[in-house]
């Protein structure tokens, strides 16, 4: 059986410039939201969901993922600054709450990792830009300055970006994020067992003909 081994061959320093959905060996995009404890939506890089904004307001019926009723996000590569991009390299996660009176914040997104071959993975290191919901009248429900939380590489810790507005529809939060490590990694055939243990044999009878 021939066995395969993932070996790192380039890591990048500085933020990655580079479409995200055509690096090597990307498996998957995940993001993991903490309203009912951590949970992760997984999308292939070339998924509808991911390379394109839904447009519209966000509702029952036009969502990438959502785990309650009236909060719903959209998930999809852009620029920096969140301006939709399907060969960006950032990842940015857009949402609603319209909700004021409630004693949660919205957008409460824990971490945004890709996934590699070989089990290998890559948590966001940086907020390139964000923005709170309009309704943000400090703690607990919209606390200023937590946006690093959801990039932290801390499953435990998330946001809360307050309300969107429950007059405007066309309001959405957004948190873009950006990676600084990106792994390129390729899966190096190792010689099966048999194919070594042939090869040792032929040096033998070799090394034995060339003595008689």
């Amino acid at each position: 059986m021939t066995m395969a081994i993932a070996l790192p061959l380039a890591v990048q320093t500085t933020a990655w410039a580079a479409p995200i959905r055509n690096t090597a060996n990307l498996v998957s995009v995940t993001i993991f939201e903490a309203t009912f404890g951590v949970v992760g939506t997984t999308y292939a890089p070339n998924a509808p969901q991911i390379t394109a904004r839904r447009a519209g307001p966000l509702t029952s019926t036009n969502f990438d993922f959502s785990f309650f009723a009236g909060e719903y996000y959209d998930v999809f590569y852009s620029d920096a600054a969140g301006a939709p991009d399907a060969n960006g390299s950032y990842v940015t996660v857009e949402g609603v709450w319209p909700a004021p009176g409630q004693n949660s914040g919205g957008f409460n997104i824990a971490e945004i990792r890709l996934n590699f071959a070989g089990n290998v993975t890559d948590f966001a290191d940086f907020v390139a830009s964000f923005a709170y919901g309009s309704v943000c009248s400090g703690a607990p429900t919209c606390l200023v300055g937590s946006e690093n939380l959801a990039v932290d590489q801390n499953l435990s810790t998330f946001p809360r970006f307050g309300f969107t507005s429950p007059t405007n529809p066309n309001e959405r939060f957004r948190l873009t994020a950006g990676f600084n490590g990106i792994s390129d990694l390729a899966e190096v055939p190792e010689p099966a067992p048999f194919l070594l243990a042939a090869a040792g044999l032929g040096a033998i009878g070799l090394l034995r003909r060339r003595k008689a």
